[in-house]
């Protein structure tokens, strides 16, 4: 049986150990696993796939309380969205590999504090 992990022990750290940026308060990530269709005659209707995936990826959100402009300013920069060397930490597992800012959001309601939200995509290979 697993231990019960806090979802503030999921972390998401850039290649010097600190946090990807500040106010994060809800984060995960999603792989996907392109199957590759080798589906025939011999199938009988059922669609079979090869047990090697044709392409992986990770996909990465992050969402919070803006407090930090630090994600922000990168995602605008017209040369460089890559975060190099991440390392990701769900409370189990940990994920090493560069990503690029995909999406990121700001928005605020009057009465709240003004919050955003970024989507990272892993690019190369993830340890």
């Amino acid at each position: 049986k697993m231990a019960e992990v806090l979802g503030r022990e999921f972390t998401i750290k850039d290649s010097v150990g600190t946090l990807i940026c500040e106010g994060i308060t809800s984060k995960g990530f999603e792989v996907s696993n392109e199957g590759i269709d080798i589906t025939s005659d011999d199938s009988s209707g059922w669609q079979t796939f090869m047990s090697q995936p044709g392409q992986k990826s990770i996909s990465m959100s992050i969402e919070g309380v803006f407090t930090d402009s630090t994600l922000k300013t990168q995602a605008l920069s017209a040369t460089d969205i890559k975060l190099e060397s991440v390392q990701v930490y769900d409370g189990t597992t940990t994920l090493t590999g560069d990503f690029v800012i995909t999406a990121y959001s700001n928005s605020g309601d009057m009465a709240d504090a003004v919050r955003f939200s970024a989507t990272l995509q892993s690019s190369g290979e993830i340890a």
